[in-house]
């Protein structure tokens, strides 16, 4: 349990005082001999002997089929979607004020999920016994018991509340227990889905025979989100595993880069609670618009770069961007500014805007020290940074004391719904339609699409738009873009920002009337969408 966080442990400590006092009133001989029973009678019911073989001559030796099996949902073939009812988390808070769990349960079904996830544990998300039974009840898909199980006891409960499967944590349990339990839950007819966070809990799974291993990509020491963890840890398990990735999954585009490396299935919570009408969101996810709908009336995002004087904070103060950005330590830019420089300036830029460093083959301390002290809050590479570099430069971030902003990345969305972490966006030069699968296959948190390092001008959008299914992610969209085009570029791209600099200049400075000219045309773009 050495590599259990904080809030896991005091989750878990409560846990068990939970279930300490239910056994006072049911002890565990008493739950276990009920849950037995229930086993007994649906062995009984399906013909079968107490050993989960088929009575029948023609079918002797045939394993029993559960009663709504999780893990032949998860088998089935395309990515199968494990929808999570959930009204609060440690991290997020109170997600679903209004909560009507039924409701949302039949929904998550009639919109083709293979299997739902109910949070039971009641301090920390707000979860119930009572969601779990009368969900298993009204569904006809398998449900999972989202719970810290700390004892068998809460197995056998599992079972008598009608769940298919019950959550097993790695961190929270040692090998032996590990073990006993997934053999509990098999006894009883139930699945395990074993969760693991690293290489270790990974192997330390497979040798307690795992057949359903879920990686958490969310760090419980700091809630960060790295979708990369699932991608990394896959190749780990046989290939027969289920293998389920958990955790900060927004859109299509995170969906076709699990599916393109071997994850079976998906567990889904918090994008799908905020969304009204969760048929569509789960559409959406399964190959839908992966970036701003052109019907949607939320802009893209705007990010004025290559900031470099008092007078251009003045400017984008009174324009209101989303992002200001500064080309860090790069001679070959005449808008690069040294560190010093960048602090003096962030200084002053209004609290709303979002400062992001630009970087050109920089090493990974220099950014890395400017996020950490706070005085950039995004880090955008566009020089040769590959994976192993956004590696480093990730590990750099982690251990540090990251002050990095959230930027809404539920981009189906389109109302400013709650998103992951951004922190690292990679710009890609795009020239043929191989260009679109680096960029997708990227481990940075989002993608800058552009003509190449700060030139000014556009690249030929039809490589993006007759190749969508090679980019599946969201993306900025830099390079030419002005008063002129910026229109067409939004209707035709949908990009999830917009970047600019060269655009907005007169003699090489920026010019606030240039500024403010691209803030009224995506203002009025806006109003349009609204209409």
């Amino acid at each position: 349990m050495a590599g259990a966080s904080d809030i896991l442990l005091e989750i878990a400590a409560k846990t068990r005082e939970r279930i300490e006092e239910k056994q006072k009133e049911k002890p565990l001989a008493q739950i276990r001999a009920e849950a037995e029973k229930i086993r007994a009678e649906e062995l009984a019911a399906a013909g079968m002997e107490p050993d989960g073989t088929d009575t029948a001559a023609a079918g002797a030796g045939k394993p029993a089929a559960h009663r709504k099996s999780f893990i032949e949902a998860l088998k089935k073939p395309g990515m199968s979607y494990i929808c999570e009812v959930k009204k609060a988390s440690p991290s997020k808070g109170l997600i679903a004020e209004d909560f009507p769990y039924l409701e949302i349960a039949k929904e998550y079904e009639a919109a083709g999920a293979s299997a739902i996830s109910c949070l039971t544990e009641p301090f920390y998300f707000k979860g119930s016994d009572r969601y779990l039974r009368e969900i298993t009840d009204a569904v006809d898909i398998p449900v999972l018991r989202k719970d810290f199980t700390v004892s068998e006891y809460m197995i056998y409960e599992a079972k008598i509340l009608g769940a298919s499967a019950v959550l097993l944590i790695c961190s929270l349990l040692d090998d032996v227990q590990l073990k006993g339990y997934m053999e509990v839950a098999k006894n009883l007819g139930m699945d395990a889905l074993v969760e693991a966070h690293d290489s270790d809990e990974v192997f330390r799974a497979i040798a307690a025979g795992a057949e359903i291993i879920g990686v958490n990509n969310r760090d419980l020491r700091t809630f960060k989100v790295d979708m990369g963890n699932s991608i990394a840890l896959r190749a780990l398990a046989p290939a027969d595993t289920v293998f389920v990735s958990e955790s900060g999954i927004r859109t299509s585009g995170d969906i076709g880069r699990l599916r393109d490396n071997d994850v079976d299935a998906v567990l889904i919570g918090e994008t799908l609670m905020r969304r009204e009408d969760k048929k569509a969101a789960l559409e959406e996810l399964n190959g839908g618009p992966v970036n701003i709908p052109a019907e949607s009336p939320e802009r893209p995002k705007i990010k004025i770069c290559g900031l470099s004087r008092p007078e251009d904070i003045e400017y984008v103060n009174a324009a209101k961007p989303d992002y200001a950005g500064f080309v860090i330590d790069y001679p070959k830019s005449r808008r690069s500014i040294t560190p010093d420089q960048l602090r003096e300036l962030v200084k002053e830029l209004d609290d709303d805007i979002i400062p992001v460093g630009v970087f050109v083959d920089a090493g990974e301390e220099l950014a890395a020290a400017l996020y950490n002290s706070g005085v950039i809050k995004i880090m955008q590479l566009h020089g040769n940074e590959d994976d192993e570099y956004i590696a480093r430069l990730r590990k750099l971030i982690d251990a540090g004391a990251g002050t990095g902003t959230g930027v809404n990345a539920d981009v189906n969305d389109g109302t400013g719904g709650d998103g992951g972490d951004v922190r690292i966006v990679k710009a890609f030069k795009v020239k043929t339609p191989e260009d679109l699968e680096k960029a997708q296959a990227s481990t940075a948190d989002m993608v800058l699409l552009d003509q190449g390092k700060g030139e000014g001008r556009s690249f030929d959008w039809s490589i993006v738009r007759e190749n969508r299914d090679k980019l599946q992610r969201p993306f900025f969209l830099a390079g030419g873009l002005d008063a002129g085009n910026l229109a067409e570029a939004v209707e035709l791209m949908h990009p999830w920002a917009v970047d600019m600099s060269s655009s907005l200049e007169t003699d090489k400075v920026k010019d606030r009337e240039k500024i403010d000219e691209i803030m009224k045309i995506m203002d009025e773009l806006q109003k349009q969408g609204e209409e």
